[in-house]
């Protein structure tokens, strides 16, 4: 390999480290799955998917990593089939291949292509998922992405994917975290700000009955200090 693509590679994999998931976009099925012989709903596959992408990035193991991406993809692939019309299946099926781009760095430039594709499907078909994830998960693509002609990157289209995202769900501060950060690149300056002082108080007012009392705080704690890292980068 020589040094341009293992600097591409590097990036890619750097990338694809810091995008590729939300984080739990369903809580897993109270019953732990469907009943027997039938097949899982769409967001019963989505949060599979999910389990096995947390598995990935738990496991050292690459024959292990590849037999959780195989299940993960069998799963997305499944969801299609039976309910291509349902946003969750294209969720899942980008999140598989952002999982993929972050195994095979090399072919990370086409493979981030199409999970944009499939966010832009799963954003059609249900613009609200996992609070506004698709436009999000888009932001964040745009945004960390190698800019062309190695990758998908672009600032400006980050900030208006960012928008759309805040403008569905302003109250969840992922949603206002990405715009700021897509702020921050494209222009650097004052709009980031106001963005982040917007998701500050988004954290504070945050609350979930989907999580408990203790990974509600860890979510606050994790995005505040998101928050810090990126006023502190346009000082």
């Amino acid at each position: 390999m020589n040094g341009g693509l293992r600097a591409v590679a590097l990036l890619a994999a750097l990338t694809l480290a810091a995008c590729t998931l939300p984080r739990r976009a369903t809580p897993p099925a109270a019953n732990g799955g469907p009943a027997a012989g039938l097949p899982l709903t769409p967001l019963q596959d989505l949060a599979a998917v999910e389990r096995d992408a947390d598995r990935i990035g738990q496991t050292q193991d690459p024959a292990g990593r590849r037999q959780l991406l195989a299940a993960a993809a069998a799963n997305a692939r499944q969801c299609l089939a039976l309910a291509a019309g349902d946003g969750a299946c294209h969720y899942a099926q980008a999140q598989v291949l952002g999982l993929t781009a972050r195994e095979r760095p090399l072919q990370a430039d086409s493979l981030l292509k199409e999970m944009l594709a499939s966010l832009a499907k799963a954003e059609a078909l249900d613009p609200g998922l996992d609070h506004a994830g698709p436009a999000r998960l888009s932001a964040v693509v745009l945004l960390r992405a190698p800019p062309w002609p190695l990758g998908p990157g672009d600032a400006d289209a980050a900030v208006t994917a960012a928008q759309r995202a805040v403008q569905r769900d302003a109250a969840y501060p992922p949603n206002l975290i990405t715009l700021g950060q897509a702020q921050a690149r494209a222009d650097g300056g004052p709009a980031a700000r106001a963005t982040f002082a917007k998701a500050r108080l988004a954290i504070q007012a945050w609350t979930s009955t989907a999580d408990t009392a203790a990974q509600v705080a860890a979510d606050r704690a994790h995005w505040e200090q998101q928050v810090e890292q990126a006023l502190h980068e346009l000082q």
